[in-house]
């Protein structure tokens, strides 16, 4: 289920981030310069950390969302039998209002087609992003 993920998540931060980060990118064998694409951070702390050790690659936020009506109507949002409601009230969800003011682009998937959406994203990385 995914509260046991969020838990999880949650405890591992929790306990020590930095050491956290560090085995991800170890286990990722993530190289120094090199561009790296995550999803699905739940935490700002580990967004910190995270791009701290990259610098001095650059790091962007990008975040993506959808109204709760929308996202109700997905079948992999209603897969694991837990309403929207009570996946959005655990601790880890907590952080979503930060993360999209940190966002330097927001993409709103609530009226667009996924193709629209990755348009829009691949336009933004070529403006944005040095390769």
């Amino acid at each position: 289920q995914r509260s046991v993920l969020q838990d999880l998540g949650q405890e591992l931060v929790s306990s020590n981030c930095s050491e956290f980060c560090a085995a991800f990118l170890d286990f990722i064998s993530y190289s120094p310069r090199e561009n790296l694409i995550l999803d699905g951070v739940r935490h700002t702390i580990v967004l910190q950390e995270i791009a701290s050790r990259l610098s001095p690659s650059e790091s962007h936020v990008i975040y993506v969302m959808a109204n709760l009506n929308v996202r109700k109507r997905r079948p992999s949002e209603s897969s694991t039998g837990e309403s929207i409601e009570v996946m959005e009230s655990h601790l880890v969800e907590s952080q979503k209002v930060k993360f999209s003011e940190m966002a330097e682009l927001t993409i709103d998937t609530s009226s667009r087609t996924p193709a629209d959406a990755f348009l829009c994203l691949t336009k933004w990385i070529d403006r944005n992003v040095k390769v």
